[in-house]
């Protein structure tokens, strides 16, 4: 009853409008630091679409990280899924481009995950024309901080590089999640940290699963060390995603 409850329309919309505002006032009342801004700058000028990734737990402080008013317009993944709702109507009332499916997974040469065909394409033709794909790529239910395949394809078919992307504010809430969710503080103080761009190098499996490695890599350190420059618990990665060959 409960959750029937919490999934109606009305409670949606009314969740969606208190995260929408909350979101608007962390940042506006943060004090951030932006660190790597070199690493998006040369596709920032020259109008060039880019794959922006950061993990699942950071959904609240996602607004805060790139203009409203850009010539380069953001895209944001959200999944199909009715917990994910009223997070898409919260990011559409704010203002930002909302694209619902989950991150693509395969089975064979199949894309299994409702919505998913559709939304890669979409997101494939937002980075061609320039604009900014963001994908919470271990979304929407795990495990923590594991790189799903989803983004790889879409960055090596649009020929668009993966931006690892870290925040963090002070004295931030952890809940004990599956993503470890972060319920930031107002009027505080925050880092947002751009990586180095990765870009897919070849085109068969091998290719695809070591540009995986390098980008997961390089957002788990990046998102760890932008709480550490926080004061903020260091969180860690579930277990690693095992390819189908490594399966017993």
């Amino acid at each position: 009853m409960l959750k029937k409850i919490i999934r109606s329309k009305f409670i949606q919309t009314l969740f969606a409008y208190i995260i929408a505002a909350y979101m608007v006032l962390v940042r506006r009342t943060t004090r951030w630091e932006y660190l790597g801004l070199e690493n998006i700058a040369p596709y920032r000028e020259q109008n060039k679409g880019m794959i922006v990734n950061y993990w699942h737990s950071r959904i609240m402080l996602a607004h805060s990280f790139w203009p409203l008013k850009d010539p380069q317009t953001v895209y944001m993944l959200i999944s199909m899924s009715k917990d994910g709702e009223f997070v898409a109507r919260a990011t559409e009332i704010i203002g930002r481009n909302v694209i619902r499916g989950s991150s693509a997974k395969r089975k064979g040469d199949v894309i299994d995950n409702k919505g998913a065909l559709a939304a890669v394409r979409d997101m494939i033709n937002v980075a061609k024309s320039g604009n900014i794909a963001i994908i919470t790529p271990d979304g929407p239910k795990g495990p923590r901080m594991r790189f799903q395949p989803g983004a790889i394809r879409i960055a090596k078919s649009a020929k668009a590089p993966m931006i690892p992307l870290a925040l963090s504010v002070k004295n931030s809430i952890h809940l004990k999640s599956w993503d470890r969710f972060v319920i930031p503080p107002l009027f505080s103080k925050g880092v947002i940290m751009f990586g180095a761009p990765v870009f897919v190098d070849g085109n068969d499996e091998d290719a695809y699963e070591a540009a995986r490695l390098t980008i997961e890599t390089a957002l788990i350190n990046l998102q760890q060390e932008a709480d550490e420059l926080m004061g903020g618990e260091r969180i860690e990665p579930a277990a690693p995603i095992m390819r189908e060959t490594e399966k017993v």
